[in-house]
């Protein structure tokens, strides 16, 4: 079937080429001209799902070449924005001691940073203690010191400062055992780790301290997921600070709080 081709008023196609001669990226001027073609073709482009419109009967084979793959480039960053727009993150809890463990974290690292950089100056100061004195007094200092940051490290790693439910704007009332989770904890350094989590690989424990669920599985995306979820989270996943959840991963929530809604579905649903 033919489409009926339109012409392009002079100063449209000198906006297009520019001084150059060389095709601009001009949305305003193409989507005008696009429109214009669909009113004069608009039975042919009902019948027809898929196109090639002759708009540019100005330009040469070359530059038309070029103008269509405009539209096209255009069309491809509307899909993936339409398709990021399907899945959105939804907070449903905040942990109420988030700044408290990132202190505590803090402390252990500047504490064990500061027992390396004062080492040498228990051999570099004079002193009346004997050698052996000095390295008991360091190799006390660092266990106790090292125990500490363990014992912190164990205890508060795996807290969950925030969960994020990466909803697909599905109306509801509970939370799908195939939802997933985008779970934020703090690691051993103190910096903030995201893990996306998927809610059947959960766990609930039961009588152990500072341990809420573990995971049973590895968490894994199918491709569609994993190209919805690096479009909304503008971050290729698996990375550096987007992780997986993986077997046996420890987590820890405070479900005896008041929590909103999600949350109360979510502690049930495990």
């Amino acid at each position: 079937m033919l489409f009926t081709p339109i012409r392009l008023p002079n100063s449209h196609v000198k906006a297009l080429l520019g001084a150059s001669g060389r095709l601009k990226l001009n949305s305003r001027i193409l989507n005008s001209s696009f429109s214009t073609f669909r009113k004069v073709n608009n039975t042919q482009v009902g019948n027809h799902s898929v196109f090639k419109p002759r708009i540019l009967e100005n330009l040469n084979k070359g530059k038309l070449t070029s103008c269509l793959k405009v539209f096209s480039f255009t069309r491809s960053i509307s899909d993936e924005k339409s398709m990021a727009s399907g899945l959105k993150k939804v907070e449903i809890y905040n942990a109420p001691l988030s700044k408290i463990v990132k202190i505590i974290k803090y402390t252990s690292v500047l504490s064990i940073s500061g027992i390396v950089l004062l080492s040498p100056w228990f051999f570099i100061l004079e002193s009346s203690l004997p050698l052996v004195a000095r390295i008991s007094l360091l190799a006390g200092a660092s266990v106790f010191i090292g125990g500490s940051v363990a014992l912190v490290n164990w205890a508060f790693n795996p807290y969950i400062t925030k969960i994020e439910l990466l909803d697909n704007n599905s109306k509801k009332n509970t939370i799908s055992r195939d939802a997933l989770l985008l779970v934020n904890k703090i690691d051993a350094f103190a910096r903030e780790k995201k893990t996306i989590v998927r809610v059947n690989t959960l766990s609930r424990l039961e009588n152990v301290p500072m341990r809420t669920w573990t995971a049973i599985s590895d968490t894994t995306l199918s491709d569609f997921e994993l190209e919805k979820l690096q479009n909304l989270l503008y971050s290729k996943i698996p990375s550096r600070n987007i992780l997986l959840g993986k077997n046996d991963d420890k987590y820890f929530a405070h479900t005896d709080l008041e929590s909103s809604q999600e949350m109360v579905d979510l502690i049930k649903s495990i």
